[in-house]
């Protein structure tokens, strides 16, 4: 009997850790990982509404809020940007001269 009088004294002591554990710590990270969340739907919703390009009568695009311009078709695409050709016997096609990023 002596060995067992410390086990309701441990388990309650360790139910004390574990239920403020989940109160003190893990309640307060998935709130703020649930507000998170919450905003980068929103922020996705806002960008999603800004990306939407248009077209005009005669089939012009006008350039997204955002200012880069979405084309239509890559014919078009290519043909209003500035690009170097490239003609090898291995390699064929063009490079864009502005935008890149590494």
């Amino acid at each position: 009997m002596t060995d067992n009088r410390n086990i309701i004294p441990a388990i309650v002591l360790s139910m004390i850790v574990l239920f403020g554990w989940q109160f003190f710590v893990a309640k307060p990270q998935l709130d703020r990982a649930q507000q998170a969340q919450e905003m980068a739907a929103q922020q996705a919703e806002q960008d999603a509404a800004l990306a939407t390009p248009t077209t005009t009568a005669n089939g012009a695009v006008v350039p997204a809020a955002t200012g880069a311009p979405t084309y239509t078709d890559r014919a078009t695409a290519i043909a209003a940007t500035q690009r170097i050709q490239i003609n090898t016997a291995d390699l064929e096609g063009s490079i864009n001269l502005t935008g890149a990023r590494l």
